[in-house]
């Protein structure tokens, strides 16, 4: 590991319709990617702005993640994808990032997965509101994602 970029592996049960080889990569320092960009501008100009959220979001999981736990992120074929996938023993925790979420709103690849796996938990990180909601089965926590690494146990028993 040099620590100056990471892989994340694509979550996956069906090789037919899920991307199993196609990593996603987060640069540990995004000060690198932005200078192999050649893009400084203030973040609220950026196209790339929630790429950036993500990577940070990223960072911050890996500091609180166990070595039981393995992220990845879900993406299929025609293009649904979401942010990362807690692989955790026999259970699969979706995770999506949005900094400008100003109303809990669950994307359509968001609710695809939580169909297609029947999940029981899911967890979508803002910028600054919390909130508890459910689909159809499945309990949703909109959290702010700096509470997140003191409540992670809620997720993670």
């Amino acid at each position: 590991d040099t620590f100056v970029i990471d892989k994340v592996l694509p979550y996956f049960t069906n090789k037919l319709k899920e991307i199993v080889k196609n990593p996603k990569y987060y640069f540990y320092d995004p000060g690198i990617r932005n200078f192999a960009l050649s893009n400084f501008q203030e973040i609220d100009l950026r196209h790339d702005k929630g790429f950036l959220f993500e990577t940070f979001i990223f960072q911050e999981l890996t500091n609180i993640l166990d070595d039981k736990m393995k992220l990845k992120f879900w993406r299929t074929k025609v293009g649904a994808e979401v942010d990362f996938v807690f692989d955790w023993k026999t259970k699969a925790i979706p995770l999506e990032c949005k900094s400008k979420m100003k109303k809990p709103v669950l994307s359509r690849s968001f609710q695809n997965f939580l169909n297609y796996y029947n999940i029981s938990k899911g967890i979508v990180l803002t910028s600054d509101f919390f909130m508890t909601d459910k689909f159809g089965s499945t309990e949703i926590y909109f959290i702010p994602y700096h509470w997140f690494p003191f409540i992670k146990h809620e997720f993670f028993s």
